[in-house]
């Protein structure tokens, strides 16, 4: 879906949180979609690494789980927003267009 958005391009994707890491670290992305169940590290432990690695990223959660408590713990460890895996594509979208400028409005 975001592949086909003239203003949008994907500089990366990866695996698990440690190549997400070392991904975002190398492209400097405006937005990363982080699922928060990923094999290795966390989703959670992840986030919290790219805060700290990658400050002028939003992070984004994309994610299945709807776990209330990881959410806001998400959410508290500095995640800029929260979209269902389940979201449409116009919503992803709009989402990821509003993180972007929120960013650059920081």
């Amino acid at each position: 879906m975001l592949q086909r958005q003239p203003d949008i391009e994907i500089v990366a994707e990866a695996a698990d949180g440690v190549e997400g890491i070392k991904r975002a670290q190398a492209c400097h992305p405006d937005v990363i979609l982080l699922d928060l169940n990923m094999p290795g590290l966390s989703g959670l432990e992840t986030l919290k690494l790219l805060v700290q690695d990658v400050p002028d990223a939003a992070v984004m959660i994309l994610t299945v789980s709807e776990e209330a408590d990881e959410v806001a713990q998400a959410m508290r460890d500095g995640a800029c927003g929260f979209l269902s895996k389940n979201i449409d594509a116009v919503e992803l979208v709009s989402a990821v267009r509003r993180a972007a400028q929120e960013r650059v409005a920081r």
